[in-house]
């Protein structure tokens, strides 16, 4: 077995990150708007990239949840399979179907940022959840205001929810035939 097959292989992950050149052509007949529709196409799901940076979206997302992870072992907190066992059993099954913003206005931006303001200095990166700081004040609270990192309808958020609530309800079930 190769091990590229066994990290996840390109075929079977939707993801594509689209970094353009900064000569790229914008706009619906640039060449990253052409290459965005063929493999939304294929069934793709590419992201475009603002600008290139080392890691590009995906595997910086996945080195600093490592990096947690790593710490939390190190320092003692749990062991390797527990740490693994909640990421998987918790927030990466609400993950798989909403982004980490998404999370946080469906949350409630100000409950995160509050919950932020005690993790963040933890963790060495910001003192505060930037993101929030900003949105708070202009009252864009998440889906409860229908606006925060996203702007909301009822209907979206509910899909959103339901998406998300499907995806859970399929996993439990998976679970529970599997224990039969």
């Amino acid at each position: 077995v190769c091990s590229s097959d066994l990290i996840g292989p390109a075929h079977l992950v939707p993801l594509v990150e689209l970094c353009p050149a900064e000569q790229s052509r914008p706009g619906e007949d640039g060449p990253v708007a052409r290459v965005q529709q063929f493999l939304e196409a294929a069934g793709k799901k590419p992201v475009v990239l603002k600008r290139e940076i080392d890691g590009f979206i995906a595997a910086r997302l996945q080195a600093a949840l490592y990096r947690e992870c790593l710490h939390l072992k190190l320092s003692g907190v749990a062991e390797s399979a527990d740490i693994d066992a909640a990421v998987y059993n918790g927030f990466g099954r609400r993950l798989n179907q909403i982004g980490p913003f998404q999370q946080a206005d469906l949350a409630g931006v100000d409950l995160v940022q509050r919950t932020h303001a005690a993790l963040f200095p933890q963790l060495g990166a910001y003192e505060s959840d930037l993101g929030a700081d900003e949105l708070v004040p202009q009252g864009r609270l998440g889906v409860k205001a229908l606006a925060g990192h996203h702007d909301w309808t009822k209907e979206g958020a509910e899909a959103v929810a339901a998406r998300r609530d499907r995806e859970l309800l399929r996993r439990l079930q998976a679970d529970l035939e599997q224990k039969l």
